[in-house]
């Protein structure tokens, strides 16, 4: 029975075509996780007669372990498990201190990486991107206007992992530049986004979420002179899988 106040209630007890009638105590209230037991006598004429006063006892858990039940008796085939999405490499450049704003690093010298398990190099011999700061952005790469600049971020392992998805902010030194004039490609192939950023120097959320291998990969970022014309920043660089 539902737990609650039962106070005066009939209950009726059918054997055949007889009815034997039983109200219930007064003042009765029926608490969950207890079970209350009474010793009942069925008599002639449609009579109840109760035997002492009910025995109340505490609910005995018993476990009785996880079974799966398939409709109508059928075999029922297991999930299959998603597994669980984890962070494979993140880099937000560090902390550089408002004071050394006016700094520029060059990124083969620079110590100040967060993620130091993998190789930054400039993609290019005749332009290189440096690691700056503003006085109200933190630490990013900047991918200096009118010359053709790229960053290379090599030895990033995604053995075993799968749905990768790649994330990083991105930024303009105007308002309404494209996107895609800041190429990416992983292992050599570009997989950019597309479209147009905000104002100048908002960072905004870029995301690459197919076509990326569960390999080894190479991320590159190229900015070429001929549409670079402002210069792109880039922070928060992110890649996710499930394993």
């Amino acid at each position: 029975m539902i737990p609650g106040e039962y106070s005066a209630k009939e209950v009726v007890f059918s054997i055949g075509s007889d009815n034997y009638k039983w109200t219930l105590p007064a003042n009765l209230n029926y608490e969950s996780g207890k079970k209350y037991t009474y010793n009942i006598t069925l008599q002639l004429g449609g009579l109840v007669a109760v035997t002492g006063n009910a025995i109340i006892t505490d609910w005995i858990s018993v476990t009785g372990g996880t079974h799966t039940i398939g409709k109508d008796g059928g075999t029922v085939t297991p999930p299959v498990p998603t597994g669980t999405e984890q962070t494979i490499y993140e880099e937000n450049f560090g902390d550089i201190p408002v004071a050394d704003r006016s700094k520029r690093y060059k990124v083969e010298e620079y110590t100040g990486f967060s993620n130091k398990a993998v190789k930054y190099s400039n993609l290019f011999t005749s332009g290189w991107v440096d690691i700056r700061r503003t006085g109200t952005m933190d630490a990013h790469v900047w991918f200096t206007l009118n010359k053709t600049t790229g960053l290379k971020i090599e030895g990033i392992n995604t053995t075993g992992y799968k749905d990768l998805k790649l994330t990083y902010k991105l930024a303009a030194n105007a308002s309404g530049k494209p996107i895609e004039n800041l190429k990416v490609r992983i292992n050599g192939v570009e997989l950019q986004p597309k479209g147009v950023l905000g104002g100048q120097n908002e960072f905004s959320v870029q995301t690459i979420s197919s076509g990326i291998p569960a390999a080894a990969i190479t991320i590159e970022f190229d900015a070429q002179s001929a549409t670079n014309d402002k210069g792109y920043r880039v922070d928060d660089i992110k890649l996710v899988g499930t394993k």
